[in-house]
C-alpha cells in the first residue's frame, strides 16, 4: 500500500501582550482648625437693707418712764376713776354705820381697814412681753444677669487631590504565522 504524501499546515496565533500600570488617586485634607471664644455670664446682685421698725413707746409707759406730759394724761384719767371708787367706798362704809343691828364696833373696825389699806393709784399700763412691737420689713433683691455667649470659629481645609494616570501599554507578543509543508516527495524515475 502506498501513502499519499500529506501537507502540514502549522498555525501560530497571534499573541497581544497588555502591560498596566494602575492609576492612583490620592486624598488628603487637612484638618480643620476650630476656634472657641468664650464670654462668661454675669450677675449681680443688689439690695437695698431692709427697714427694722421697733415700738416700745407701751414698754416705757409700763415701767412708767414716758414723758411728763403723757404721764399726768394718765394720772388724770385714772383720777377720775380712783374718785369714783372712794366715792362707792364711803357709801358703803355710811351703809354700815347706819346699820345699828350689826354687832361689834363698826368706827372701830372701819378705822382698822382704813389705817392698814394700801391707797393705789395706778398710772402704769400692765407690764407684758407684747409691749414691745416689732416690724420688719424686707426690701426685694434687684437681680441683674447679662447673659454669656460662645463664639465659634471654623477655618475648614480644602481637600488636596493628587491623581496620577495610569498607563496601558498594548503590543503584539507573537505574531501570528501560517506554516505549509510541503510534502517530500520521493519519486524514482
Amino acid at each position: 500500500m502506498t501513502t499519499l504524501p500529506a501537507i502540514q499546515i502549522r498555525q501560530q496565533y497571534a499573541r497581544i501582550g497588555m502591560d498596566s500600570v494602575p492609576a492612583r488617586l490620592s486624598i488628603r485634607q487637612p484638618q480643620a482648625e476650630l476656634s472657641l471664644t468664650t464670654a462668661p455670664a454675669a450677675i449681680s446682685i443688689h439690695s437695698e437693707p431692709g427697714t427694722l421698725r421697733i415700738d416700745q413707746s407701751r414698754a416705757w409707759d409700763a415701767l412708767g418712764m414716758r414723758n411728763a406730759l403723757a404721764s399726768m394724761d394718765r394720772i388724770h384719767a385714772e383720777a377720775r376713776n380712783v374718785a369714783w371708787a372712794h366715792v362707792a367706798r364711803i357709801v358703803q362704809q355710811g351703809d354700815r354705820l347706819a346699820d345699828l343691828t350689826s354687832p361689834g364696833n363698826t368706827i372701830a373696825e372701819i378705822g382698822k381697814e382704813e389705817a392698814l389699806k394700801f391707797r393705789e393709784f395706778n398710772y402704769l399700763t400692765e407690764p407684758s412681753t407684747n409691749n414691745v412691737e416689732v416690724a420688719y420689713t424686707p426690701s426685694p433683691p434687684m437681680v441683674d444677669v447679662r447673659e454669656g455667649r460662645v463664639e465659634t470659629e471654623v477655618q475648614v481645609h480644602k481637600p488636596e487631590i493628587d491623581y496620577i494616570r495610569g498607563k496601558l501599554d498594548i503590543y503584539v507578543a507573537q505574531q501570528a504565522a501560517l506554516t505549509v509543508i510541503p510534502p517530500q516527495l520521493d519519486i524514482k524515475v
